[in-house]
């Protein structure tokens, strides 16, 4: 099953023991005490600095093809074991085991803040920007143009208001947008449905929906819970790396088959191979060995400094098929 997804997690120290994966569903205060003995120390933003998406950029080189991926905007595993029911993630979530004051910081973790973000959420805008002007030139009609907008998992729902506001000011004068947000985690549900209102009533071309809680490793669930709605933009953040290759694999069918954009972030640390339980983590690159996808652009995630090597790539969907 796929898990709550909008975690970011630091490298444990080298005195560090993993906890031995729990035999039976973890409640109440032991996940609490299972999680704060897991959690380190927030990584450390980069100091900010002009990257390949505001400014011309070497071009990224493809390791499985030797082609060169164009900037989005212009010319070791962490055996982290972790309990794999919702249940746990949500008694988590409810004691901000993962830090953050839902204030100044996200439930969700560093990795969801609206500074680290930053350039995830300029990769989404420029997502959207060019299905707006795929459908400004495949209809003629004087009609508005509506982009319909997915984010798998949402998370807590932090940074995402900030990058809305953002993404409005880029919008033809004929588009509006349509948000829609996921998440495993019934908690994360309810906190993200608590700022909905808020974050509409500063929007003008924004339509948020409800937030619902949904398994988007589920076979076909997508199409189950959305049938009259196909999605110009998926977004994933944080949910893959979590994830084994055989719910990697079925979110992304659940992906091919809704939407057709995806906006993914690629960790190029180098472990896409390993294998591991739902719930543990490894730095996941689907542009590597087992996947070999190619993204249409990707950039560096300049803000953040880890040991993940975080890019935000966009992939047109559906994406093809691996060997």
């Amino acid at each position: 099953q796929a898990l709550p997804l909008q975690r970011r997690i630091s490298r444990p120290s080298s005195s560090s023991k993993a906890l031995p994966l729990a035999k039976e569903p973890c409640r109440g205060s032991l996940c609490l005490l299972f999680a704060s003995s897991q959690r380190k120390s927030s990584r450390l933003l980069a100091t900010p600095r002009r990257s390949a998406c505001w400014t011309t950029s070497p071009d990224h080189k493809s390791p499985n093809t030797g082609t060169k991926w164009r900037s989005c905007f212009g010319s070791g595993p962490v055996n982290l074991q972790i309990p794999t029911t919702c249940e746990a993630f949500d008694d988590v979530c409810k004691k901000r085991a993962w830090g953050g004051d839902g204030v100044s910081g996200s439930f969700s973790g560093s990795g969801s803040s609206v500074a680290v973000t930053s350039i995830l959420c300029k990769t989404l805008t420029q997502a959207i920007l060019d299905a707006a002007q795929e459908k400004q030139e495949q209809s003629r009609a004087e009609g508005g143009v509506v982009l319909r907008v997915l984010d798998a998992p949402n998370g807590d729902f932090f940074w995402m208001p900030h990058c809305l506001a953002a993404i409005e000011i880029r919008l033809p004068d004929n588009a509006t947008l349509e948000y829609h947000g996921v998440d495993v985690s019934k908690e994360s549900t309810a906190l993200s449905e608590k700022r909905r209102g808020e974050a509409s009533s500063r929007l003008q071309k924004t339509t948020i929906n409800s937030f619902r809680t949904l398994d988007v490793a589920a076979p076909g669930i997508l199409e189950q819970t959305f049938p009259d709605v196909h999605f110009d933009v998926i977004m994933c953040h944080d949910a893959i790396q979590h994830n084994p290759h055989s719910n990697v694999r079925s979110i992304l069918s659940n992906f091919d088959l809704a939407g057709d954009r995806l906006v993914l972030d690629v960790d190029k640390a180098g472990s896409s191979a390993a294998d591991i339980a739902a719930g543990d983590f490894r730095p996941l690159d689907i542009t590597a060995s087992p996947y070999g996808y190619e993204p249409e652009c990707m950039d560096k995630n300049t803000f953040q400094k880890d040991f993940e090597q975080e890019h935000f790539a966009i992939f047109k969907l559906p994406l093809p098929v691996s060997a």
